[in-house]
């Protein structure tokens, strides 16, 4: 019977033994086993030999100090002494390297127990260089989010749900929020929300945290206003829960901004008032063109009600139309909504209403920016100016009537004077020949006004006649500077011409296009200095003759240049430079290139000299009716 007993117990001691050598050989972590007593490594499995690579003979019969791997793990006999005092140790983070240098990070856990009569100490190391690299990025993700946290300039606060979601502790406290709440950090760490900011209920705040609590979604309050017996303001809240169940909320102080915007929409509603009540019609548009504001004078002029304007786009209610060219002024509105630009217009636009009538107008246009600089669309002041254009149309028709008036005794003040100089009457003294040399420059000087007046009169009317005929360019030119002749010679002028003689003909008014050469020219001659050069340049492009006179005098200043081509004006050098002069040359020369399509500009340095370019259709200039013609002064 004892035999069967000691047999089973065999068996059981063999069944115990593979089933420990099975564990031990397919154990995911290294396992070393060391005599408790010399420190010599009893056995060491195969996991652990695959992980570092060496062959179990490296292991066997060693102490365990002497292999490489582990002497700065237990590096002496009097380390291993402790181990054996105090039977388990424990090592986290060891770094170990493999046979073929790869660094690996272990945890190492020692304990001892008998095996038999034998005390042994088994070793096991584990691989934890995975775990080690998702805490690092989870330090590394800490260590951003601290930064983050306390270096944004939105406040941001950190708060810890109690009793079950029915408070909250505040946890952190940015340096954005201290400035913001006027609170010190420290002062506010640990105590209740509802003790630090008893408003937060009213505000709704509170209530967002305990919803975000709940559901882990995040939600954002909108611009609100805070208010309790310490601090007031708007405060606009983004609440999002933390994975730890904290939650967090992030807010921006929008006081300022909104105490400015109040302020601007103050200011706006005044200027609104204002130019809902002045005598020209105004009208304001936002970027997408849609009408804001439309006053009683626009509702007037253009036929529409505010309440059918308001809201519309703004091409749907107001029709402008240029005069000239026939097109919109759409371009112009459309550019003010979002490039900043003010801009105003002359006598060529029309309003054409609701019930489809023309109003001759003047606008102006400006571009409206908020307080923050940002253009938020364009405002348009227009009125009608029927009445002025009635006006001028009759000062122009007097001036024309006055005009003919004197010729007639101009004409015979200067047959009288000229008969006298030459002795046609009788001999004359040299006293009395200079008194009527003087009457007679005078006599040519006013006859020249009647004619310009009378062409300008005609212009603005648009009585004057274009009879187009083949012409030379150049010839004209020539026939101009004949006229100059003894202006330039007594100047020491130089006159280069820059341009083919055989030049195409061009279908032109010859006196219209004498009477442009002519100012421009006469111009160039009268405002040069002496002993200079005049270039006289024509280019043929596709479309165009391309005139360009230059000259090296007095120039025109900044000032006056936008003035230049003005009715009666002339620049400060000039009527230095030269006291007599109408000031109405280059205004007249405007008119016509205006009437026939050309067009005319400048470029000027005070001092150094003009050029003036004068474009002229190719195509030539198209013919119209008129009761009158244009005349040519004397050069």
């Amino acid at each position: 019977m004892s035999k069967i007993i000691k047999n089973s117990d065999n068996k059981k001691l063999v069944i115990s033994e593979l089933t420990y050598r099975r564990l031990f050989e397919s154990a995911q972590d290294g396992i070393l086993i060391v005599n408790f007593h010399t420190g010599k490594i009893l056995d060491v499995n195969q996991f652990l030999i695959n992980k570092l690579g060496y062959p179990k003979s490296v292991f066997l019969k060693k102490h365990l100090w002497e292999i490489g791997e582990f002497k700065d793990i237990v590096a002496s006999r009097e380390n291993f002494s402790i181990l054996q005092k105090k039977k388990y140790i424990r090592f986290e983070n060891l770094p170990l390297e493999t046979k073929n240098g790869e660094k690996i990070d272990v945890e190492f856990v020692s304990n001892v127990y008998k095996e038999g009569n034998i005390t042994i100490i088994q070793c096991n190391i584990r691989d934890i260089t995975a775990r080690r690299i998702v805490e690092k990025k989870v330090e590394e993700n800490e260590e951003l989010f601290r930064y983050l946290f306390e270096n944004i300039n939105s406040g941001a606060v950190i708060y810890e749900p109690i009793q079950n979601g029915k408070n909250f502790i505040i946890k952190k406290f940015n340096s954005a929020a201290e400035k913001m709440e006027k609170v010190k950090r420290n002062e506010i760490i640990g105590k209740s929300v509802l003790k630090i900011f008893p408003g937060v209920k009213k505000f709704g705040l509170f209530a967002v945290f305990q919803r975000v609590w709940k559901t882990g979604k995040a939600e954002h309050l909108p611009l609100s206003f805070y208010k309790d017996n310490r601090i007031t303001g708007w405060k606009e809240n983004y609440v999002c829960r933390l994975p730890n169940k904290n939650i967090v909320a992030i807010y921006d102080d929008r006081t300022k901004e909104k105490q400015e915007e109040e302020q601007d929409f103050t200011r706006l509603k005044r200027e609104e008032a204002i130019l809902m009540s002045i005598c020209d019609a105004v009208f304001a548009i936002n970027t997408n063109g849609n009408i804001l504001l439309f006053n009683k004078m626009a509702e007037k002029l253009t036929g529409f009600l505010v309440n059918e304007a308001i809201g519309a786009n703004y091409k749907k209610i107001l029709n402008f139309i240029n005069e000239d060219n026939k097109k919109t002024i759409n371009n112009s509105i459309d550019e003010a909504t979002h490039i900043h630009k003010t801009f105003k217009t002359s006598n060529h636009t029309m309003l054409i209403n609701k019930n489809g009538t023309k109003i001759p107008i003047k606008y102006s246009l400006s571009s409206i920016k908020n307080f923050k600089g940002e253009i938020i669309g364009c405002v348009i002041v227009f009125r009608d100016i029927t009445k002025e254009m009635e006006v001028d149309r009759a000062k122009t028709e007097f001036v024309s009537l006055a005009s003919h008036q004197l010729r007639t005794p101009l004409t015979s003040i200067n047959w009288v004077a000229e008969m006298l100089l030459k002795g046609d009457i009788g001999e004359i003294t040299n006293k009395q020949k200079e008194s009527l040399e003087i009457i007679n420059n005078s006599g040519k000087r006013m006859a020249d006004l009647v004619s310009s007046l009378l062409n300008v009169s005609r212009l603005e009317l648009g009585t004057f006649a274009v009879t187009p005929k083949p012409v030379k360019i150049n010839l004209a030119i020539d026939e101009v500077l004949n006229d100059l002749a003894q202006k330039i010679n007594d100047k020491k002028l130089q006159i280069k011409q820059n341009y083919p003689t055989d030049l195409p003909l061009i279908k032109a008014d010859p006196v219209l296009l004498r009477i442009i050469i002519q100012n421009i020219l006469a111009n160039a001659v009268h405002y040069t200095f002496p002993e200079t050069i005049i270039l006289i340049k024509i280019i043929i492009t596709d479309n165009n003759f391309l005139l360009t006179i230059t000259d090296q005098g007095i120039g025109i200043s900044s000032e006056d240049k936008t003035k230049i081509f003005t009715k009666l004006f002339r620049t400060s050098n000039a009527q230095l430079f030269r006291t007599d002069g109408t000031g109405l040359g280059l205004y007249i020369v405007k008119l016509i290139l205006d009437a026939i399509g050309g067009k005319i500009w400048f470029e000027s340095e005070i001092n150094k000299g003009s050029s003036f370019y004068i474009s002229l259709p190719q195509k030539g200039m198209k013919p119209k009716k008129g009761t009158k013609t244009l005349e040519l002064k004397i050069a």
